[in-house]
């Protein structure tokens, strides 16, 4: 696992490299007595069978077994084990279920927006606009942002794939009230320019202030904010398939959950384009 650390950043993102650790970190205790030669499909159905004792999800079970792979390729690489057994797992019997999605209402987003400070607000909305992760958006870079094209390219992205983000007028509006940091070019920064790192956890903090305070309001999360975006593209006459590029989707497939939330002769424009 120390190994594999080391050569990881060359490998993966920086993102995907803590998530594996974060899923090592959880499944040590059942390993970490075993010798490498040990760990066999065996100790991984045992592994299984305590993560679900634990009342672990299908999903994170998954990425548990995701992590587990990746330190054994390297042994793999390294020559310390002929096979790599966590590739002989039947996923299938860990199916990973979705939950439906449930869109913000517009009524809760502008309550939330109309109590959080002005920053997250302005986060929160540049969410709604263009379709971006949390982490793209706070860890956007005024050198990816083309004003004059109207366009955010966006290099630090999930399975690190390059993409370009169109930026409609309200997020260039958003843009335009945001200040300079002295010392590093973040457009949403804090402190001395540094990336805002706890955007979760205060969009939390207002969403609780906000339940508490209006019954009528219904609790989301900021990751909904990014459907609310790709269902209302679609409402508005946007193609399903462009959509599958602003959002940044290995497959159609996954753009095509949002196709649920449109009649029938929407659905079938959508898909026309």
């Amino acid at each position: 696992m120390i190994s594999w650390n080391e050569v990881a950043p060359t490998l993966i993102s920086e993102n995907t490299q803590k998530r594996y650790l974060v899923s090592l970190s959880q499944c040590s205790p059942h390993l970490e007595r075993n010798t490498l030669a040990q760990i066999d499909v065996a100790c991984l159905r045992d592994l299984i069978k305590v993560r679900r004792e634990q009342g672990v999800s299908n999903a994170t079970i998954r990425r548990d077994l995701t992590a587990i792979s990746a330190i054994l390729s390297h042994a793999q690489d390294e020559g310390w084990v002929e096979q790599n057994v966590a590739l002989t797992v039947n996923r299938r019997r860990i199916p990973e279920r979705r939950d439906p999605i449930l869109l913000p209402t517009e009524a809760s987003i502008a309550t939330m927006l109309k109590v959080m400070p002005p920053k997250m607000a302005d986060i929160c909305m540049f969410a709604i606009e263009t379709g971006m992760r949390q982490d793209e958006i706070v860890q956007l870079d005024w050198s990816c942002i083309d004003l004059t094209r109207a366009v955010a390219t966006i290099h630090k992205t999930k399975g690190s794939k390059l993409r370009t983000v169109p930026l409609t007028p309200a997020a260039l509006a958003i843009l335009g009230r945001q200040p300079k940091a002295p010392k590093s070019s973040i457009v949403f920064w804090k402190g001395d320019g540094s990336p805002i790192g706890w955007v979760s956890t205060v969009f939390g903090k207002w969403a609780r202030k906000s339940a508490q305070q209006n019954s009528d309001f219904v609790r989301f999360r900021f990751h909904d904010l990014r459907h609310f975006f790709a269902v209302r593209y679609l409402q508005n006459g946007g193609s399903v398939y462009i959509l599958q590029g602003i959002m940044g989707h290995s497959s159609v497939k996954v753009t095509e959950i949002y196709l649920a939330y449109l009649p029938p002769d929407q659905q079938q424009r959508a898909k026309l384009g």
